[in-house]
């Protein structure tokens, strides 16, 4: 478990510690002859928000999204800032006693519910967005990883030391180009794959003479340059 995981359940579990304690401290320290509408109201008020804040805190990390685990904490910390502060805001009105306060109690916690709870579905949206661009970029430079790859295992099958010589800077070329895979490159990428399948298909065979296979590598190398150029220019 991530160390950013490990402090979202953290979270999770010093906001329930807390709201124990505070309705223990509420129950213990109150004079239940005198508590009134001031009294129940904050206290049914902030346990509404811890108990909010809970469940958004579990919810959240039973659907997290692991490569956006870190930015996800600043949602958890909106949460606990409600949780808080309701604490605060809901003991004050526990122990009045006294004036007419019953629509405060009420307006102060919509409010507080009003405003953490936009600037938690902000948090939330950016969340997503984040974690859209994230599965996005993995989609897009995944082409790249598996090139290098493949050039890899033909390295490890390739006899030849010129060969392998010219099969890891093919891999180099692969390795320091753009790792990003884009529609328009679509057509030079297949291209350059099948021109790895011909390379790897003459290495399995064992009797292709070398200077035929460095030949299909330097081609492979200017499609490559080819699709890196036209990543550049578009």
């Amino acid at each position: 478990m991530k160390a950013s995981e490990r402090s979202r359940l953290a979270l999770f579990f010093a906001t329930v510690a807390i709201a124990v304690v505070w309705i223990i401290l509420m129950l213990i320290f109150t004079d239940f002859d005198e508590a009134g509408f001031y009294y129940w109201g904050g206290l049914a008020f902030g346990i509404i928000a811890f108990a909010i804040t809970c469940l958004a805190l579990l919810m959240m990390h039973i659907h997290r999204n692991r490569s956006t685990t870190e930015i996800t904490m600043l949602s958890g910390y909106i949460l606990e800032g409600y949780a808080l502060i309701s604490c605060i805001v809901n003991t004050i009105f526990c122990v009045i006693r006294d004036g007419d306060h019953g629509k405060i109690l009420v307006a102060v916690n919509l409010i507080l519910m009003l405003v953490f709870g936009i600037i938690f579905a902000a948090s939330l949206n950016y969340n997503k967005r984040v974690a859209e661009l994230a599965d996005n970029i993995d989609t897009r430079t995944a082409p790249v990883a598996n090139y290098s790859s493949r050039i890899a295992g033909i390295v490890a099958m390739a006899q030849d030391p010129a060969v392998k010589a010219a099969l890891l800077k093919l891999k180099e070329s692969v390795d320091y180009g753009s790792n990003m895979s884009r529609g328009y490159a679509e057509a030079g990428e297949r291209e350059f794959s099948d021109k790895l399948d011909i390379i790897q298909n003459l290495v399995l065979a064992g009797n292709t003479p070398a200077d035929q296979l460095i030949g299909e590598i330097e081609q492979a190398k200017r499609l490559y340059a080819m699709r890196n150029a036209q990543m550049q220019t578009l």
